[in-house]
Formats: C-alpha cells, sequence, structure tokens
C-alpha cells in the first residue's frame, strides 16, 4: 500500500515537471510531451499514443531495518529523435527531474527522497531511442511493532 501510494505521488510529482515539455515521438507526425507510467509501458497494440517519450517509474526492491524503510525506485528515461544530438532530450529530461527533486525532497508529507539521487545515461544506445536512468531511494512510513502481552501469545 504504501509502495504504491509513493509510486502514486512521483508519478503526479514528475507529470507536473515534464508538462509543456514537447518532443519527437516514434510516430513522425506525432509531437507530445512525455508519457508518465507506474511499472510497465502499455503492451504494443494496446494503446495509440506513441510510447516515446516517457519517463517509467519502476520500484526496484525495498529495505526494512531498525532505524527506517527504504524503497528504490528507478525512473527509466526514454526519447526519440533521428538527431545524433537526440541524447540531449534525455539528459534535459533527467536533470528537470533531478533538479526538481532535490528542491522539493519530501512528498506528500511523508516519503523523503535520501542522497545520493544517482542518474545516467546509456552507454548502448539503440538509435534513434534515447535512454537513461534516475536511481532513487526514498524513506517511506514504517509501520509500528505490536507487542502482544505474553498472556495472548501463550493463552494463558
Amino acid at each position: 500500500m504504501v509502495a504504491i501510494e509513493l509510486l502514486n505521488e512521483l508519478k503526479k510529482f514528475i507529470e507536473n515537471v515534464v508538462e509543456e515539455y514537447v518532443l519527437e515521438t516514434n510516430n513522425r507526425e506525432t509531437k507530445k510531451e512525455p508519457q508518465v507510467v507506474v511499472g510497465y509501458l502499455p503492451a504494443k497494440g494496446e494503446s495509440d499514443i506513441p510510447d516515446y517519450p516517457y519517463v517509467i517509474i519502476r520500484a526496484m526492491n525495498g529495505v526494512d531495518n531498525q532505524e527506517k524503510s527504504e524503497i528504490k525506485i528507478n525512473l527509466i528515461i526514454g526519447t526519440y529523435s533521428d538527431d545524433h544530438e537526440g541524447w540531449q532530450d534525455t539528459l534535459n529530461i533527467i536533470q528537470r527531474i533531478r533538479q526538481r527533486l532535490l528542491e522539493q525532497r519530501t512528498l506528500a508529507k511523508k516519503f523523503r527522497l535520501e542522497l545520493p539521487l544517482e542518474w545516467e545515461l546509456f552507454e548502448e544506445q539503440a538509435l534513434p531511442e534515447w535512454n537513461g536512468l534516475i536511481k532513487t531511494i526514498w524513506t517511506i512510513p514504517q509501520p509500528q511493532e505490536i507487542i502482544e502481552k505474553e498472556s495472548e501469545y501463550f493463552g494463558r
């Protein structure tokens, strides 16, 4: 529940960051702002909306320890450009998101972005598709332990 809530809050946040940033798509007649999806892109044929450009928000793993609970979330960025400078579109999206996350590290008053925040452009690019990644770590609310009375536990 908490992880899904964080993913949805992050989706709203990123949609706000990339709105009005219109880029080429893999349909030459169309330009649009990046679609922001949680999890995975829709299967081919399920949507008429071109896949590119996009930001995919994907939960990778989590950890609970004595002090806090954390979830690692990757933001996968994809743009499309026949131009050999197309990597710059991906980098621009990465930097827009990075800047806004660092300016506002708390979402919904309960999810905190922890540092380091890492980003990368993939070394291998499948031209004309350009891809990059932002790796984030979030502190999330930790459930409080419920201590049972000994009599409830042992049935006395």
